[in-house]
């Protein structure tokens, strides 16, 4: 059994190129960004803070449970 040949274009070859050479520069941010997440990662480790980074309160938001049953009414719109 013979597999048939195929003659690809040059363009379609070009086309490839381009495509590899956006993703090996995707690559190379992505591994940059996690150079720099293993650093500060590391910095944490090592000045033992407890801090948790990926949650933040934002200042913006009202918290419920702080507001007296009054100041939770007009919240509600009442």
């Amino acid at each position: 059994m013979k597999l048939a040949e195929k003659e690809i274009p040059d363009i379609s070859l070009m086309v490839l190129s381009e495509e590899l050479t956006i993703k090996d520069e995707g690559i190379a941010q992505l591994k940059a960004d996690v150079k720099k997440l293993e650093e500060k990662l590391q910095t944490i480790e090592e000045t033992g803070t407890t801090e948790i980074i990926s949650h933040k309160p934002k200042g913006n938001e009202v918290s419920k449970a702080h507001l007296d049953p009054k100041e939770q009414e007009v919240e509600r719109g009442y």
